[in-house]
């Protein structure tokens, strides 16, 4: 399908939350999408080599921890990424989220900002009063879906995130939204 169309279109997406490990097909997928540069580029995923054992032991680490809460992101019936809802503190009702779309086929599409939005709408639900996220200030993408979905950017600690194999560093964007 044309990109400009599905960006026309009022696509449809769901996020299923993760209570099991996945299938060894998901988990496949989700493995490639790790070890994919382009879906890791402005992530500490580029730093290891993952595998589906790895994998499934984060899940397995994740599962066994009320901090965090995972979401496949659904779209057409294919899995097409991940939100996490993670650092959950319920003395203080706040959050971490994070996101990746790891299907490159569904980038820059607006998916993660739908998915987001869902994922706002969970946390309200239970009743967790702020959010925030972390973005790399070159991830133009990552810090479109913080604003469109009402983020604000509070702060920026510069040259915090090294970039692999490289001398360079990157910036670090600290994004909070207000539930209440």
């Amino acid at each position: 399908m044309n990109r400009t169309i599905i960006n026309k279109i009022n696509f449809k997406i769901k996020i299923a939350r993760i209570r099991n490990i996945p299938k060894k097909n998901d988990l496949a997928l989700w493995v490639s999408w790790l070890n994919n540069k382009k879906t890791s580029i402005y992530s500490n995923r580029q730093f290891k080599k993952h595998t589906v054992n790895s994998q499934k032991n984060f899940i397995k680490n994740k599962l066994n921890i009320n901090k965090s809460i995972l979401f496949k992101i659904i779209y057409n019936k294919i899995f097409i990424g991940i939100v996490e809802i993670d650092k959950i503190d319920l003395n203080h009702n706040h959050c971490e989220i994070g996101f990746m779309i790891g299907n490159t086929k569904y980038m820059n599409r607006g998916f993660a900002t739908k998915a987001i939005k869902l994922l706002i709408k969970f946390c309200k639900k239970k009743k967790l009063r702020m959010l925030y996220g972390i973005s790399y200030s070159k991830n133009k993408a990552s810090i479109k879906v913080f604003v469109k979905n009402g983020f604000k950017k509070v702060a920026k600690i510069k040259n915090y995130f090294q970039l692999k194999n490289s001398n360079k560093k990157d910036d670090m964007l600290f994004f909070i939204k207000n539930l209440r």
